[in-house]
């Protein structure tokens, strides 16, 4: 069995119980190692899986924010959120828009 040290500041070395207990805090470099460590533990699939992409609802740069935590800060009115509010929603556009024109293979011009 491997030695734990849960008054260490590293994550990647405390017991799976002390990162349990940590984890609800919600602190990145926490959630990062209990994800690691669940990653590990799971048997790998002969199937690729699609790699989901991986938020910081605690970063200050509101880009690395889900789109939950974004709509909730959004109400606030911070210049920052409300912009990346309004990027993403210009990506979701242009791919919806990508999308019609390859499937109708019709050109409007």
């Amino acid at each position: 069995m491997a030695k734990h040290d849960d008054f260490s500041c590293d994550p990647s070395k405390w017991s799976q119980d002390k990162l349990l207990r940590e984890r609800r805090n919600g602190m990145p470099a926490v959630v990062a190692e209990y994800e690691r460590r669940i990653g590990e533990s799971e048997p790998q699939a002969t199937v690729p899986h699609v790699v989901q992409k991986r938020y910081d609802d605690f970063s200050c740069d509101p880009s690395r924010w889900s789109d939950d935590k974004l709509s909730r800060e959004r109400r606030n009115g911070m210049p920052a959120v409300v912009a990346e509010v309004e990027r993403r929603a210009n990506e979701r556009e242009i791919e919806q828009e990508s999308e019609i024109t390859s499937v109708s293979g019709f050109s409007f011009r």
